[in-house]
């Protein structure tokens, strides 16, 4: 809640985890630019996201590791 009483509206950002059977890194989009890309939805079609349709889809993306953690800041096409 801010300082004005008001709730601020929802952030759009998608966090996971990759694994290649010998890692696993854990994730999160920067953006909600970044998640739309990633996802192929709205912010407002949140409730029709399929995490594992995301995961079928090779990407190509731009980011950085920080804190063991990489995060996603662009969806290169």
């Amino acid at each position: 809640m801010c300082e004005c009483g008001n709730f601020p509206d929802p952030i759009f950002r998608i966090n996971g985890a990759f694994s290649d059977g010998t890692r696993t890194l854990s994730f999160i989009t920067k953006t909600e630019a970044t998640s739309e890309k990633l996802s192929g939805l709205r912010k407002d079609e949140v409730d029709k996201l399929d995490y594992k349709k995301i995961m079928k889809k090779p990407y190509r993306i731009e980011g950085c590791i920080k804190n063991k953690k990489l995060i996603i800041d662009k969806i290169v096409e």
